[in-house]
């Protein structure tokens, strides 16, 4: 086979206008392992949330501020090649800068094929 091209997942939540998570390969499973590529609009915001599963996120375009539970992680800036850790059920989120923020998160599955996310939004 010479490759191939192929369409991704979208996903959105209503709580988080602005955000658009592409699911890698095959249809995604939550609490299975995934890699979906995050995207954030300029000045967008994921809201701070937790997830029943650890996140490993790869900063690989653009610029955002973390927001975060943790004292030595909130309010740091990360860029292109920044590598963010959080642990499950650790309030996290983002805000992206004004040219947005793209990252690939490695999880053990916040969305699925049924549209259904493994997310603890906080109240805004």
């Amino acid at each position: 086979m010479a490759g191939t091209i192929t369409n991704p997942m979208v996903f959105r939540h209503a709580s988080l206008p602005g955000v658009e998570v592409y699911a890698q390969g095959e249809i995604p499973t939550r609490g299975q392992p995934q890699e979906v590529l995050v995207r954030v609009e300029p000045n967008g915001i994921i809201r701070p949330h937790s997830h029943e599963s650890d996140a490993r996120m790869f900063v690989v375009n653009g610029s955002g501020t973390v927001l975060s539970e943790d004292p030595e992680t909130n309010n740091t800036e990360v860029t292109v090649g920044h590598c963010v850790f959080f642990e499950k059920q650790k309030e996290h989120g983002f805000q992206a800068g004004p040219n947005g923020l793209s990252f690939v998160s490695t999880n053990d599955g916040i969305v699925d094929g049924k549209q259904e996310w493994d997310i603890n939004l906080l109240p805004s």
